[in-house]
C-alpha cells in the first residue's frame, strides 16, 4: 500500500509540473490556455517538421489511415494529431498529451526504481529524478514525437518487466498495446522482437504466461511488419522507412568526410540532400545504402571512432528544459544540466546496469539491450542535441537510483567487514 501511495504521489507530480510548465509556456507567448493555439509571430513551439506532420494528419483525417506512405513519416504522430483535431478543432491541442504521458512515464520509472532496489524509498527518489529531468521539459510540448515515444517506450518495458513478475494478464495487454504506439511513433525500438525473449523466457511457463509472453512479442511484430508491407506495396522497398538511408548517406557520411578534412558537414549535407532529391525511393534507398556502407568499409577505422564519438557527444549535451534558444530566458540558468553532471550521471546508470544484472541477469541484459537500440541508430545522426537520447535518459533513472542505494549500503557494509577481518586475523594470531 505503502509503495502505490509512493509511486501514485510521484505521478501526480510529474503530471502537475508538466502541465504547469506548459501553462507557463502558452502564457508567455500569448497562446490560448486550454487549445494552444499561439500568434504565429510568437510561436517558440515551431519546428521545421511541424508543416509535414500537419499535412500528414490531414490527409489521414480526409482519407483515412491507411491512405497515406510512411516511407517519410511513420503514422503515429500524424494518426495523435488527426483524432485529437477532430476532437478539439486544432492539432496544438496534442501538446496536453505530454504532461499526461510524462505523469505514466515516471510512474513507470519509479516503480522499475523499486525493483532494482527493493526500496520504496527508491521508487521515490526515481519519481523525484524524472520530475527534476530538465530534458522532459523540452520535448513534452515542443517535439511531442520524441517526448511520446520515450514515454511509451520506457512504459512499455516496464509493463514487460511487470508481466514477468506478475503474470497478471491486463499488464500484458498493455505491454502489447505501447510497444505498438511506440513503434508507431519512431523507428528505434523496431528490432525489440528480437530481444524480448531474453526478458519473458521462463522454463516450464503456465499456459497463461506462455500466452501472454507471445502476444507481447507478436504485438511488437506487428507494427514493423505491416509497416515494411505497405512501404514495399507502396514503393517497392521492404523498409521501416527512408529514414536510416538517408541517416547513413547525408548525415553520417558528411560527418565522417568531415572529421577527416574533406568538407564541411553543412556544405556536403546539403549537396546529398540535392544529390538524392529527385529519385523515387525504389532507387534511391538502395543507392544511399550501398554508397554509405562502401565508404564506411572503406575507412573502417574512421568510422568506428566517428560513430563512437557522436553517441559520447550527444550523451555530453546539455540536458535544458527549452529546446529554442529562444526560450533560455524562460528558465533559470540552474534548470539545465552540465555535461559534468550528465557525465557522473552516465557513470552511475553504468555501475546500477552492472548491479541490475547481477541482482536480476534477465532484466539487466533487457535494459542494456534496449540501450543499444536506441544508441546504434543515434551514431548515425548528427547536431541532434539531447532529442536521440531521450529513452536512454529514461532508461538511466532507476538505474542511477539503484546504483545510489547500492553504494551507500556497500559504504556502511566496508567498515563492519573490515572490522570482522581484522578481528578474524587477531583471533589467528
Amino acid at each position: 500500500m505503502a509503495l502505490r501511495a509512493a509511486i501514485t504521489s510521484v505521478v501526480f507530480v510529474a503530471f502537475a509540473l508538466h502541465a504547469w510548465n506548459l501553462s507557463y509556456l502558452a502564457d508567455a507567448q500569448g497562446c490560448d490556455p486550454v487549445r494552444l493555439v499561439c500568434p504565429a509571430d510568437e510561436d517558440l513551439w515551431f519546428t521545421n517538421d511541424a508543416p509535414e506532420y500537419q499535412r500528414i494528419a490531414k490527409r489521414i483525417r480526409e482519407r483515412g489511415f491507411f491512405s497515406v506512405s510512411y516511407m517519410r513519416r511513420l503514422p503515429g504522430y500524424p494518426g495523435v494529431l488527426a483524432a485529437v483535431e477532430a476532437i478539439s478543432g486544432s492539432t496544438e491541442t496534442a501538446r496536453w498529451l505530454g504532461p499526461l504521458f510524462a505523469g505514466l512515464a515516471c510512474g513507470a520509472v519509479a516503480w522499475l526504481s523499486f525493483v532494482l532496489t527493493d526500496r520504496r524509498g527508491a521508487a521515490v527518489c526515481g519519481g523525484i529524478l524524472f520530475c527534476a529531468w530538465p530534458g522532459a521539459y523540452s520535448l513534452s510540448p515542443l517535439l511531442l514525437t520524441d517526448s511520446l515515444h520515450g514515454s511509451a517506450a520506457i512504459i512499455a518495458i516496464v509493463l514487460s518487466v511487470y508481466w514477468v513478475r506478475s503474470q497478471w494478464p491486463p499488464a500484458a495487454a498493455a505491454a502489447a498495446i505501447f510497444w505498438m504506439f511506440s513503434q508507431l511513433l519512431r523507428l528505434t525500438f523496431f528490432s525489440i522482437p528480437l530481444f524480448l525473449p531474453v526478458l519473458l523466457w521462463k522454463r516450464n511457463p503456465s499456459r497463461s504466461y506462455a500466452v501472454g509472453a507471445v502476444a507481447i512479442v507478436i504485438a511488437a511484430c506487428a507494427v514493423p511488419s505491416f509497416i515494411v508491407a505497405s512501404n514495399w506495396l507502396r514503393h517497392g522497398v521492404a523498409v521501416p522507412n527512408g529514414d536510416f538511408a538517408r541517416a547513413l548517406m547525408c548525415y553520417d557520411v558528411p560527418r565522417l568526410l568531415s572529421e577527416q578534412g574533406r568538407g564541411s558537414f553543412l556544405k556536403l549535407r546539403e549537396d546529398c540532400h540535392t544529390h538524392y532529391a529527385d529519385m523515387d525511393w525504389k532507387k534511391k534507398i538502395p543507392m544511399q545504402t550501398s554508397e554509405g556502407w562502401r565508404l564506411h568499409l572503406e575507412h573502417p577505422g574512421d568510422a568506428f571512432r566517428s560513430h563512437v564519438g557522436e553517441f559520447l557527444e550527444q550523451l555530453a549535451y546539455p540536458s535544458r528544459p527549452h529546446y529554442r534558444d529562444e526560450a533560455a530566458s524562460l528558465y533559470r540558468e540552474f534548470t539545465t544540466f552540465s555535461p559534468p553532471l550528465l557525465t557522473g550521471y552516465w557513470i552511475l546508470a553504468c555501475i546500477g546496469l552492472l548491479y541490475a544484472s547481477r541482482s536480476a541477469p534477465t532484466v539487466g541484459l533487457f535494459i542494456g539491450s534496449c540501450v543499444v537500440l536506441v544508441a546504434v541508430p543515434a551514431s548515425f545522426g548528427h547536431l541532434m542535441g539531447s532529442r536521440i537520447r531521450y529513452p536512454i535518459e529514461l532508461l538511466a533513472i532507476p538505474l542511477v537510483v539503484s546504483a545510489g542505494f547500492h553504494l551507500v549500503e556497500a559504504r556502511h557494509r566496508i567498515p563492519s567487514r573490515l572490522a570482522n577481518a581484522w578481528r578474524s586475523y587477531g583471533r589467528g594470531q
